[in-house]
């Protein structure tokens, strides 16, 4: 049993297979360590530690394949021999917060309400700070320390970046299991908007002042990182920016 990391959300999983045979299977679309435990797995599902019934004849979960929770906000265990198990909690990780330092490296303040952040995007009036967390985006009001919601689907919301006039936060999204960019407007009025999908992408990394254009990295045929100019009017049909190298950051 291993566990396949891919950009490609159909090859990515928990899969099985004989070690002197071809076939594999897969058990679960998660990207997760995975260990035997007698007649059972262990694997971690959206921050659950879980245990399933497994048949090692058939290589499958069993008839009555429900999971059972063993320990919540994992990102990592083992296992040993005598049954012994040592997991990785979340809560020191997500613990994290935003901080302001200035230039000499002091501490000015803290951001209230965001811990765990993975990414961030500041208004360009200096009054907002747009982060994922959780899963979902979420916009923090600087000057009366109120964090609310912006985001809700139950996929994943990541890489928020403000619109150059500070009206809209575009975002990555996987939600459906396609992987694309979306644009919200902050002030609720209007719908998310669907810019751009691609099965490969990366994170946005920035927007033109003229609000015109997104530039986004992706995952390119040659298996490097390449950057490419989202037009977010007209046909958006993206420029790539060609490269033999990894491209980032643009």
């Amino acid at each position: 049993v291993y566990t396949a990391i891919s950009r490609n959300r159909q090859e990515q999983g928990i899969f099985v297979g004989s070690l002197d045979g071809r076939e594999v299977s897969l058990l679960a679309n998660v990207q997760s360590p995975t260990a035997f435990a007698g007649d059972a797995l262990l694997f971690v599902r959206e921050g659950i530690l879980q245990v399933q019934s497994f048949d090692p004849s058939t290589l499958e979960f069993s008839t009555d394949a429900r999971s059972y929770p063993l320990a919540e906000q994992v990102d990592w265990f083992s296992l040993s021999q005598n049954g012994t198990l040592v997991y990785r909690n979340l809560k020191a990780k997500n613990a994290s917060p935003l901080v302001w330092f200035d230039r000499t490296g002091n501490v000015l303040d803290r951001v209230e309400g965001f811990t765990g952040s993975d990414h961030f995007s500041i208004s360009p009036d200096r009054r907002f700070v747009a982060a994922s967390r959780s899963g979902d985006i979420w916009i923090s009001d600087l000057t009366r320390g109120v964090t609310s919601r912006l985001t809700f689907d139950p996929g994943e919301e990541t890489s928020p970046l403000w619109s150059p006039r500070g009206d809209a936060v575009a975002f990555i999204s996987n939600r459906d299991g396609k992987k694309a960019i979306y644009r919200k407007m902050t002030n609720g009025t209007n719908p998310e908007e669907l810019l751009f999908e691609h099965p490969l992408l990366e994170s946005i990394e920035s927007w033109s002042p003229d609000d015109r254009f997104i530039v986004y990295t992706s995952f390119g045929q040659n298996g490097k990182s390449q950057n490419a100019i989202l037009p977010i009017t007209g046909d958006r049909k993206p420029i790539p920016l060609q490269s033999a190298f990894n491209t980032r950051q643009g």
